[in-house]
């Protein structure tokens, strides 16, 4: 189904917002409700991609298409609305070319409303009527002006946006105003072209402090005021946490102080797993963890406080950690002997 689409760059949230309006062949909205999306400002360069890949060999086959449908009368033809709902569904994922499809789709209808107009008749055996010729040639220029803006805006992305910028669009927008969370909020319109999606989208990151930057995991680029060095996908996000997690235990091997910690933590969960494979009563072990943390408390407080004097650790410290060590073995003796005798 053809739609009336407006959009709104949320600069903030650095998201686009849509409003989709289901509309008749003649342009005409369908009653009054109203669908919303939405897509962050990441998706726009994934989209672009996959645009850039293969989308366009798939838009000019559609332009072929409806070039041949021009062709005949008023009768309806649901293969060419099946042919187009198949286009979505293999792009249902990808907001932009459903656009792109749209606006060749609404180029079409009026296009052959306008042959239809005229002379009817006509249409079924003149196949080469200048009119028919002038509609499908209406139709191949639009396809390859879509092509040139997108072309128009990976060119943008390429230069991180630093870049001149059009001064103006030629496409004629219009708008609709809606007021969201507390403000006023004008959505420009998709009707013939995407060029005010590109135009005003580009113009807000260039008069931002959004920037491009550039993943270290995957290679793609990502918008953000800073660099992150990882972008939001989950894949890089789990490589960033991988990274992270790795560098605090490079950290702490490398932090004197921590180590004591460490090194006592370390030996009493091995004591603690010897009395949990003994499958001790919970009394038992609910007091060998009142003992153990006891210990860890006295050597933590004293850790800090060689910490912020920036006092070397020497042997008291040493000592002291080793002497809590040995009593929690004892703490641990006596519980294996309370069962083992």
């Amino acid at each position: 189904m053809m739609k009336k689409i407006f959009f709104y760059i949320d600069r903030t949230n650095k998201q686009i917002r849509f409003i989709h309006y289901p509309i008749d062949r003649k342009g005409n909205m369908i009653g009054e409700s109203e669908q919303y999306s939405s897509i962050s400002f990441d998706n726009v360069l994934t989209m672009t991609e996959e645009m850039n890949r293969s989308f366009f060999a798939d838009l000019k086959t559609i332009c072929e298409r409806l070039q041949y449908y021009l062709d005949f009368g008023k009768q309806k033809y649901p293969a060419c609305e099946k042919e187009l709902a198949e286009y979505r569904s293999k792009y249902e994922n990808n907001s932009l070319a459903l656009i792109l499809i749209n606006i060749l789709e609404t180029e079409y209808w009026a296009q052959r409303d306008r042959l239809l107009s005229w002379d009817p008749a006509i249409i079924v055996t003149a196949i080469f009527n200048t009119n028919i010729k002038r509609a499908k040639k209406a139709l191949i220029n639009l396809c390859q002006e879509q092509k040139k803006i997108i072309e128009k805006f990976k060119q943008y992305v390429s230069q991180d946006f630093e870049c001149e910028i059009d001064q103006s669009i030629t496409a004629n927008a219009g708008y609709k105003a809606v007021v969201e969370d507390g403000e006023n909020r004008l959505y420009m319109n998709l009707d013939s072209s995407i060029e005010p999606f590109v135009y005003f989208f580009a113009w807000q990151i260039k008069n931002s402090n959004i920037k491009l930057y550039r993943c270290i995991n995957c290679g793609r680029k990502y918008f953000h005021t800073s660099d992150r060095t990882y972008c939001g996908r989950e894949e890089c996000q789990h490589v960033k946490l991988l990274e992270y997690n790795r560098n605090l235990r490079e950290t702490r091997k490398q932090d004197v102080y921590r180590n004591q910690i460490d090194s006592y933590n370390a030996y009493v969960r091995q004591l603690k797993r010897k009395l949990t494979l003994m499958r001790i009563e919970q009394s038992d072990m609910q007091a060998f963890e009142a003992e153990q943390e006891a210990c860890a408390a006295i050597i933590r407080e004293t850790v800090s406080e060689y910490r912020d004097q920036q006092k070397p650790v020497d042997d008291d410290l040493n000592a002291l950690v080793l002497e809590k060590r040995q009593k929690m073995k004892e703490v641990t003796d006596r519980i294996t002997e309370k069962y083992f005798g």
